[in-house]
């Protein structure tokens, strides 16, 4: 090697070191970090590697963004319950272009609870209080002094129901994974609602297509007579509610009692409903509310005198003490939901993934999602939360968020491209998700993607529309989901150009009346929506008196395509029951809805319709709700909505047939079109390959092929996967 050549090669190898680190540190920056977080970790020691973890998510997040570089960020969790005190903020200003995914496992959990050994749990043997409890209680009582274990925040018990504010609940308590419920009376069922001495302030009188305000300004809870002498029991009772339906089959509450009067046997409320309290009693000068005497009624909650039945509790707020029924001895893991916010809150952020994540339990929400784009939860479950699983720019917060939330300066004018895949969502109290996004004036799409989840049992408040996916939105999509066991409606939808599809509906709308397993209504410019190829059975109302529906287009409502659905069991759970007011579709006033190749078994009735006169139309067109909705919250005079919508064309001056389109639907064992102004087209009897059983239950897709899989309509319908995989 000559000199020269020499010199060079001993310089290279100098430099090498120098290489390496400049590769490493290239790697950093360009390539990424992954950052690891154990339960076993330790926050003041950690550097992120798999050999020293961080204990905390949110500690290795402010670690991974004090990083230099641009690359995206990692975060892997690995097994184990993580608990959250503080909500997890993930601003996307701070991260500067950069993505982030925080992963877990299969046994990965974020919770908000404090978790408390179910063995601490002592027997009651005080007789002072064992004297208070129902004679035919079985149940053992246990106590737990909450004081000592550094949990005094209880929350506050308050009115929440139709028409109020649902905002963060009072502390909850699980037992190995299950809710436990405050103790009330009775256990199950309702006590029926005597005379009305005074039916409180009405606020709104409600009506075809909207709620006007009444003129009555004097604010009271009303008074009533009681039915049942329990009552006489609970004079000592502080902080008692009364919860159900008090008027209207669709809007439920829950009320402080203010007075126990035993002289008058009367129940004073401490605040007015909505509607005012009607009585159970029946009232030939009122028919209007008669189908909802059936599930009229109240049942009484936050009563250590009904603690009697194994999975209740009460909680002394005064003293700290919990008490709880049981009747096997506590063994396991007694959880209190704690945080009042999200565990994770995001806002501003492009790019953000969270994935093999369980969330919950928790007294406020899982995920928040503030003005973003990108955001991708999948193979995620949430359950146990005191209010939604997961809220995008709706529902809880949305409106009127704590102050470390709020988004005062949004970086994007809407919430688009949010993915919530593979998830499963249930036991939540108020509901399950709630996603808005897109722009409904201009019409520009969100491409937001709810696919592939399994929603259920997500009204465990027991308060009405809470359902398990409510979405506000523009082109968004809906499908090959599963919904079930919910008491009251599943689906909760407006906007434009929304496509509901190859999804799953089983068992919704079983404890309700005047409500849909799908729900719409109250705005016109809602224009453009598709619902198609979707599996409806095994939704059947309480009795004949209630009225429920599959597909609910309510209060003037029109433009739906409904279009190559299977219908099964939409009916009365009463085989004596007329089944009046009880169809798959319904229209309530609106009109240029069509319905195309449904398939209709078993039901009740296949379609109806309750048309609104000339003099009605008017009337909602000209009132100040539909004029903001119309004219100020959109524009449909505006260009963009003329083109599009060409339905729209002279809205305002209704002179138009008000007409529904009823073409190619099939019947077995369901009554044809029921009322309404239809264009009749093509409809028929469906045919069943082999004998169908009278009493044929618990209709699957796969059961409909085999009886009916001759028919085209039907194999076309079911050919591909309908519901979660």
């Amino acid at each position: 090697m000559n000199p020269t050549a020499f010199s060079v090669y001993a310089k290279c190898m100098r430099l090498l070191p120098l290489i390496f680190v400049c590769f490493i540190f290239c790697a950093h920056v360009f390539g990424g970090t992954t950052v690891n977080v154990s339960p076993l970790g330790d926050d003041k020691t950690a550097d992120g590697s798999s050999k020293k973890p961080f204990a905390t998510l949110k500690a290795a997040i402010n670690f991974a963004l004090k990083l230099q570089g641009n690359g995206d960020i990692s975060l892997k969790l690995s097994d184990g319950t993580y608990r959250v005190s503080d909500t997890i903020l993930l601003d996307g200003k701070d991260w500067k272009g950069r993505k982030i995914s925080i992963e877990g496992s299969e046994k990965t959990i974020l919770s908000g609870s404090a978790d408390i050994d179910a063995t601490k749990l002592s027997e009651v043997r005080e007789a002072s209080l064992l004297s208070k409890l129902p004679a035919e209680r079985t149940a053992k009582i246990y106590f737990l002094n909450l004081k000592q274990l550094g949990i005094s925040d209880y929350g506050e018990l308050k009115q929440r129901g139709f028409g109020t504010p649902r905002d963060i609940p009072e502390i909850e308590a699980f037992l190995n994974g299950k809710r436990l419920r405050l103790a009330r009376y009775p256990n199950s069922g309702l006590m029926k609602i005597g005379k009305v001495l005074d039916a409180g302030q009405v606020k709104s009188k409600t009506n075809r297509g909207f709620d006007e305000p009444s003129d009555d300004t004097h604010v009271r809870g009303a008074t009533f007579e009681y039915t049942d002498a329990r009552h006489e029991r609970w004079i000592g009772a502080n902080d008692a509610y009364a919860c159900g339906n008090f008027s209207v089959g669709w809007a439920d509450d829950e009320i402080k009692i203010e007075k126990i009067n035993t002289n008058d046997k009367t129940v004073k409320l401490s605040s007015p409903h909505i509607y005012g309290v009607m009585s159970c009693l029946p009232d030939p000068k009122n028919p209007k509310f008669r189908q909802d005497l059936s599930t009229r009624g109240y049942f009484v909650k936050n009563l250590i005198e009904e603690l009697d039945e194994d999975g209740e509790f009460f909680i002394d707020r005064k003293n700290g003490i919990f008490y709880v029924a049981l009747d096997s001895p506590p063994s396991g893991t007694l959880q209190f939901s704690m945080l009042s916010g999200p565990i994770i809150a995001i806002k501003n952020a492009d790019g953000l993934k969270i994935k093999n994540v369980r969330f919950g339990p928790s007294r406020g929400m899982g995920v928040f999602v503030s003005r973003s784009k990108n955001i991708n939860i999948d193979s995620c479950e949430f359950s146990n939360f005191g209010t939604v699983a997961l809220s995008v720019d709706s529902g809880t917060f949305a409106k009127n968020p704590p102050p470390e939330l709020a988004n005062k300066n949004p970086a994007f004018n809407f919430s688009s491209s949010i993915t919530l895949s593979n998830c499963k969502i249930h036991d939540n109290a108020f509901g399950g998700a709630y996603i808005r996004g897109g722009d409904r004036r201009s019409l520009s799409p969100s491409g937001n993607l709810v696919f592939n989840c399994e929603f259920y049992r997500n009204s465990s408040a027991g308060l009405k529309y809470t359902p398990s996916l409510s979405i506000y939105d523009v082109g968004a999509r809906v499908s090959n989901c599963t919904f079930r066991d919910d008491p009251f409606n599943t689906m909760q939808f407006g906007g434009n150009d929304l496509i509901i599809e190859k999804n799953r509906f089983e068992r919704i709308c079983l404890n309700v009346s005047d409500m849909g397993v799908i729900y719409t209504g109250r705005n016109p410019s809602h224009k453009g929506n598709v619902i198609r190829k979707n599996f409806f059975s095994e939704c059947l109302a309480k009795d004949g008196k209630c009225t429920i529906r599959g597909v609910y287009i309510d209060d003037g409502s029109g433009g739906y395509d409904i279009r190559e659905n299977i219908f099964c069991r939409i009916k009365s759970a009463d085989p004596d029951a007329t089944n009046a007011g009880i169809a798959a579709i319904y229209y309530h006033g609106g009109h240029d809805n069509t319905a195309y190749k449904n398939v209709f078994i078993d039901c009740a009735v296949g379609v109806a319709h309750s048309p609104w006169e000339d003099e009605w139309w008017l009337k909602n067109i000209n009132c100040a709700a539909w004029r903001h909705n119309l004219k100020d919250e959109v524009d449909i005079e505006s260009d963009i909505y003329q083109k599009k919508y060409p339905q729209l064309k002279n809205f305002f001056k209704n002179d138009r047939p008000r007409v529904n389109y009823l073409t190619q639907n099939l019947y077995f064992r369901t009554s044809g079109p029921l009322n309404g102004n239809f264009v009749y087209k093509w409809n028929a009897f469906l045919n069943p390959s082999k004998s169908v059983p009278c009493d044929k239950k618990n209709w699957t897709p796969e059961d409909v092929l085999e009886y009916f899989g001759d028919n085209g309509v039907v194999r076309s319908i079911l050919s591909q996967r309908i519901g979660a995989n």
